[in-house]
Order: C-alpha cells, then sequence, then structure tokens
C-alpha cells in the first residue's frame, strides 16, 4: 500500500495511512474534529464537542437546556419561561387557560369570568341577565 512498511508487519494492507486498525478500523481516520476526546468513528456529534456519546433531547449543537424547569428542554418547550405551559394554550405562555365560570370559555377571552351565562358585559353588565321583560327593546 505504499505506506513504508512491509506487508508481514501491515495490519492495514491497502490503507497507506495506517499500519494498525486504531479505534476506527483500517481505511478510517482515528480523528476528532472536535476535540472532545472522542473520535470521530465513535462520536454522536462529531463536530459538536459538547455531545459526543448521545445526542440528548435537542441533537447536536442544541444545548438540552430547560430554562423553567418544568421537565421539558427548552427545544420541546413553547413556552420555555413558564413552568405551568409547554405550550402555549387558549391564552399564552404565562397565563393559565382557567374557566372559573365552567361556561367553556376561558377566563383570558371571558369579559365575565364569574358569570357562566356570559361572555361578555352585555348591555346590563356581568351578573346581570340582558332581559327585556315587556318586549319593549
Amino acid at each position: 500500500d505504499g505506506d513504508g512498511t512491509p506487508d508481514c508487519n501491515d495490519v492495514c494492507l491497502g490503507d497507506p495511512l495506517k499500519t494498525q486498525p486504531g479505534e476506527c478500523g483500517c481505511g478510517a481516520a482515528d480523528s476528532d474534529m472536535d476535540g472532545d476526546g472522542v473520535v470521530d468513528c465513535n462520536d454522536v456529534c462529531p463536530d459538536d464537542p459538547k455531545k459526543s456519546v448521545t445526542v440528548g433531547k435537542c441533537g447536536c449543537h442544541v444545548a438540552d437546556v430547560d430554562t423553567d424547569e418544568d421537565g421539558v428542554p427548552d427545544c420541546h418547550d413553547r413556552c420555555p419561561a413558564d413552568r405551568h405551559k409547554q405550550d402555549p394554550g387558549l391564552c399564552g405562555c404565562g397565563v393559565g387557560d382557567a374557566d372559573s365560570d365552567e361556561d367553556g370559555t376561558a377566563d383570558c377571552h371571558d369579559r365575565c369570568p364569574e358569570d357562566p351565562l356570559k361572555n361578555s358585559t352585555g348591555t346590563c353588565g356581568c351578573g346581570v341577565a340582558d332581559t327585556d321583560s315587556d318586549q319593549d327593546g
């Protein structure tokens, strides 16, 4: 293979750059492109020095950070600063999706969150029906 080592002493016949297999075997370089101490052939993220054994939950080049400490890494958390939500839901991050009066409208969209019969103030306000008993309009 032209590497200057006699074939009887060359385990990697046909590989002019190696005489022994090393970690990656004959025909593959034992390089460590990201300098993390794990050769590229065994490194799951060969160009990411922070990840070499596993890609983690977020993959190569993305830190597995959980800013709000809710157990969901920021890369999968659509509300990374809200420990109570991972998805904005009806009211957005930082605002609960509660429906205090259980009328089917979240409080953040309900102008009468304590009145199960109204979602807006109407003419008479929350807690008072907009009834026209004498039908005089």
